[in-house]
């Protein structure tokens, strides 16, 4: 990898491979297709539910009677959703397929964002396969016409994971700025926000504080001050009102489940986050041992770096630190947790996969190759959605 400078200034951008470059590059139309294929998905997956005449999310049906009486804060959450859903109300018919469009457009928002990180971190032919794996995890296929808060968390923290890292490379007040906003957006999302931001700073402490600390606090609290600026007008809504989302809140974080509880509580919570990632494993096994992939790994001339120097904290620490955070809550003060509590963040663990020896194989295959093994998984849990509604 490549040592930060002793400066304690930061190289901006995607740096060079450490170990040489992949010759066969993404050209812009590669850059076209997936933007389509983007597009496509989230159509295919937000019609499939309104052709079937599925039941609407109870999550949908609640927002829309609350955007009928806009404020700053609700009984459950904070407003930011709600608030979106209004401004989206007010140019398109309102509607159950209004909140089926803007749960689409959410995942579509967060595989932008997975491809503009993915870019930095690693390479642009990753890039392209992170937003293929990513689009196959069941938490953004079978309930991408979900829109609640989850979903709303779910931009908020991609959008802070991009942030922290441009902050870290350039440390520019402009990033800290920026990345103050999406805290602040989190936080008017769901206050589950709280488990993003510590990732932030678990990283930004233990990669970035130690070159110039001094900075790095002062740039530290412009973060802080924009948050509560984006913030505070729910907050005087939650004193006026004495707080009735935190006692929504604490039915769950101050469950305090018994102690023979606890191991069940995480073992359940993180088995249903295996079972969102299972349609994506088996493409990735099947990716994995394909002769080619064997074949091209023993090409001399073909090797694949580790991309950015901030590539392995970034990503290691935000893919698994959600899920480790949440399993110590409930291990240590008993929170119940709940499934859909992993919506906004295990999307980042097929990036992380891609830089891994399996996940550096796999990107070894021509994109095409690729995308047809996700257009058949795609197509298949289509069909099986389909039938089974």
């Amino acid at each position: 990898m490549t040592a930060p400078n002793t400066t304690g200034s930061l190289p901006p951008g995607p740096l060079p491979s450490d170990l040489g470059t992949k010759p066969v590059g993404i050209g812009v139309r590669w850059n076209y297709a997936l933007a389509i294929y983007i597009v496509l998905f989230a159509v295919a997956w937000v019609l499939v539910p309104l052709a079937v005449n599925r039941e609407p999310p109870g999550d949908n049906i609640e927002q829309l009677n609350w955007a009928e009486h806009l404020a700053w804060g609700y009984d459950k959450h904070p407003p930011l959703p709600t608030m979106v859903l209004w401004i989206f109300e007010q140019v398109f018919p309102t509607g159950e397929p209004l909140t089926y469009a803007l749960g689409g457009l959410q995942v579509a928002m967060l595989l932008g964002l997975v491809w503009a990180l993915t870019r930095i971190t690693l390479d642009k032919n990753r890039a392209a396969m992170a937003v293929l794996f990513v689009s196959c995890m069941t938490y953004y296929t079978n309930r991408l016409h979900y829109y609640n808060h989850n979903t709303g968390l779910l931009v908020a923290y991609a959008m802070s994971v991009y942030c922290v890292l441009r902050a870290a490379q350039t440390q520019k007040a402009f990033w800290y700025a920026l990345l103050g906003v999406t805290w602040g957006l989190g936080m008017l999302s769901k206050y589950q926000m709280v488990i993003g931001i510590a990732c932030n700073l678990i990283f930004l402490l233990g990669w970035v504080a130690r070159l110039q600390l001094r900075k790095f606090i002062g740039l530290l609290l412009v973060s802080w001050f924009v948050c509560a600026i984006v913030i505070t007008p729910h907050v005087a809504w939650l004193i006026e009102h004495h707080f009735p989302s935190f006692d929504y809140a604490a039915k769950f974080v101050a469950a305090d489940l018994p102690w023979w509880r606890r191991p069940d509580d995480i073992g359940s919570f993180l088995a249903d986050q295996a079972m969102r990632v299972i349609p994506l494993a088996l493409v990735l096994i099947i990716l994995r041992y394909l002769p080619a992939t064997r074949r091209l790994r023993n090409t001399q001339s073909i090797v694949i770096g580790d991309g950015s120097n901030f590539a392995a904290p970034l990503l290691a620490i935000h893919a698994w630190g959600p899920l480790v955070l949440m399993s110590s809550l409930s291990l240590l003060f008993g929170v119940d947790l709940q499934m859909h509590w992993g919506t906004a963040f295990i999307w980042v663990i097929p990036i992380w996969f891609l830089r891994t020896p399996h996940g550096r194989a796999i990107a070894s295959l021509p994109l095409p190759t690729v995308l047809v093994a996700v257009m058949i998984l795609q197509t298949i849990m289509l069909l099986a959605y389909r039938w089974r509604y």
